[in-house]
């Protein structure tokens, strides 16, 4: 930006001083200093590039450009950007999603532990419900517990329906 304010200031000066003229076949034309009119010079950068300290830089791997805000925006957990200079993020394949913003590749898209599992991400590798506990809904990180004197007859229970009375097995001996 520096540099095109550099130049219009010079071109300025050359017409406020006469000595800005274009010659084109022969014909030799020179600036009015009254009607001549230079403007602002304006950012401008193609598609997926942000401009910044007077460049013009590609949104990297893993972001996006934002077009209300001009600017490199991560692509959120869910999404990912395989390619720079892009406009939009991808969306993970349904029941998958990332663990993190800023996702590069759809690789890192993971499957959702289903009902009757957790993970501490909720996603992929999971493991079952803990016998007593049950998960009714998919991608969580963390099972519920059985309500008191209620456990399940299994690993891997997906409702408080499965949740029954305690068994002669389940209870500890004195």
């Amino acid at each position: 930006m520096k540099i095109a304010k550099d130049i219009s200031s010079r071109i300025k000066a050359a017409v406020d001083n006469g000595n800005l003229s274009l010659t084109i076949n022969g014909t030799k034309f020179e600036a009015d200093k009254d009607s001549f009119n230079i403007s602002e010079p304006k950012e401008f950068c193609t598609k997926g590039q942000t401009f910044k300290e007077g460049y013009c830089l590609n949104c990297t791997l893993g972001t996006y450009l934002n077009s209300a805000t001009g600017k490199c925006e991560d692509c959120p957990i869910g999404s990912y950007q395989e390619l720079s200079a892009q406009e939009e993020c991808l969306m993970c394949p349904p029941g998958t999603s990332t663990t993190e913003s800023r996702t590069e590749n759809s690789s890192n898209c993971l499957a959702l532990c289903k009902r009757g599992s957790y993970s501490p991400t909720g996603m992929e590798p999971c493991f079952l419900c803990e016998k007593g506990h049950y998960q009714t809904m998919e991608g969580q990180s963390s099972c519920l517990e059985c309500s008191r004197n209620k456990t399940t007859s299994a690993k891997g229970s997906n409702s408080s329906m499965q949740c029954g009375g305690m068994y002669l097995k389940d209870i500890p001996r004195v």
